[in-house]
């Protein structure tokens, strides 16, 4: 999404070579939301942000969490008022059942049809 001078792009450190050849970050900002820990482990995310810094990109930090509150789960189901509900990405999508009542738990790989 490109707004005025603003771009917000999500990318991960492998799409580094397109970004060196295609997009000009000598006058961006990069705002990194994971865990710091992977700035120092992650070969692929040093080399970026290497590659950032030798080009004057501005670099800002903010933690945002992936993990959303129950309450904050059940206004977004109440908003979007789904007509089923299949939890993804969690160590037990059983729970949801005890919360909604539209739930479908679908194991990893398991093909379902959307209608």
């Amino acid at each position: 999404m490109v707004l005025g001078r603003i771009a917000y792009v999500g990318i991960q450190a492998s799409v580094l070579t397109p970004i060196k050849r295609y997009i000009d970050v000598r006058r961006s900002a990069w705002v990194y939301s994971m865990w710091p820990g992977y700035l120092e482990r992650n070969l692929s995310l040093k080399k970026m942000q290497m590659y950032f810094n030798e080009q004057g990109c501005a670099f800002h930090y903010l933690h945002t969490s992936g993990h959303a509150r129950l309450s904050d789960l059940k206004r977004f189901v109440e908003a979007l008022q789904p007509k089923t509900l299949i939890p993804i990405h969690t160590y037990h999508p059983n729970l949801f059942q005890d919360f909604f009542s539209n739930v479908q738990t679908v194991e990893n790989g398991e093909r379902i049809e959307i209608q």
